[in-house]
């Protein structure tokens, strides 16, 4: 069986992606919540690394 589109992005976080952020961004992989902690994680991980 071959996974949905919405099933696709559910595999990274188990969080679906609206449908307003596929409209905006097609190429999204993560809901904008997920994003968001990636994006904190990655600014807390460059300020521990200076």
């Amino acid at each position: 069986m071959t996974p949905t589109l919405l099933d696709e992005t559910e595999l990274q976080t188990g969080e679906t992606i609206g449908l307003e952020r596929l409209l905006l961004r097609p190429t999204a992989s993560l809901c904008i919540e997920a994003k968001e902690r990636q994006e904190q994680r990655e600014k807390h991980q460059r300020e521990r690394d200076q």
